[in-house]
């Protein structure tokens, strides 16, 4: 059941929320409905999150997750693209293909997670969009449905998907991390028993993607 709930949703974080279908959510790089909670840090990374009202009646949690890289934001944005890097920071993750590339600052993913038997495997295609920011880059997301990649027997497609990722320079070379994702998909597990294993995976996840990132940046 534990691998039920870390993986989900993409990159393998799971948020408890009300409701789930194909509708976007608002942008989560605007708009301040709620004041972010410090939740627990680890390993550089500090979580945070908060309950948003994104629709009358309707509440769902972000979270919120940053750390400081060494490498730079172009670093950084590269290998959210990476094929050859996604299994050394995407846990569990079985199959990670780019679907389509319609420009430098737009593409489309597929992500695969294998899940333990009697359970069904996981799968969400995820569009992105980049824009500059003060010298360097918000890559919004949100989960959709495509022709070239749809649901299969056996494998339960993620649903209702958004957030970013926020790359922007600091004045010292490192780059200030922030990651941000929420989805309208609904848990049937008690939040004392699903919180603690979102928190890790997230945090986990988030440190192996800064380790990639630096190493990357080590070679160049």
């Amino acid at each position: 059941m534990k691998w039920l709930i870390v993986n989900m949703l993409l990159l393998g974080a799971a948020f408890p929320a009300a409701g789930a279908d194909e509708r976007p959510l608002r942008d989560c790089t605007q708009g301040n409905d709620g004041e972010f909670k410090f939740v627990r840090e680890k390993g550089g990374v500090t979580l945070y999150e908060r309950w948003i009202e994104i629709e009358p009646g309707l509440k769902v949690r972000e979270l919120k997750a940053q750390f400081v890289s060494d490498a730079g934001p172009e670093t950084l944005l590269s290998l959210l693209k990476d094929v050859n890097r996604a299994h050394r920071w995407m846990q569990s993750m079985q199959e990670f293909k780019m679907v389509e590339t319609r420009s430098s600052s737009s593409w489309t993913s597929y992500t695969k997670y294998s899940i333990p038997w009697p359970l069904e495997d996981q799968d969400v295609v995820i569009r992105y969009q980049t824009t500059s920011s003060g010298g360097g880059y918000i890559a919004s997301y949100q989960s959709i449905s495509h022709a070239s990649y749809p649901a299969k027997e056996g494998v339960t497609r993620m649903k209702g998907v958004s957030g970013s990722w926020q790359f922007q320079p600091k004045t010292n070379g490192q780059t200030q991390v922030t990651y941000l994702i929420m989805t309208k998909n609904r848990s049937s597990m008690p939040r004392w028993m699903t919180d603690p294993i979102i928190q890790d995976n997230l945090l986990d996840t988030m440190n192996a993607f800064n380790a990639q990132a630096n190493e990357l940046h080590a070679q160049r």
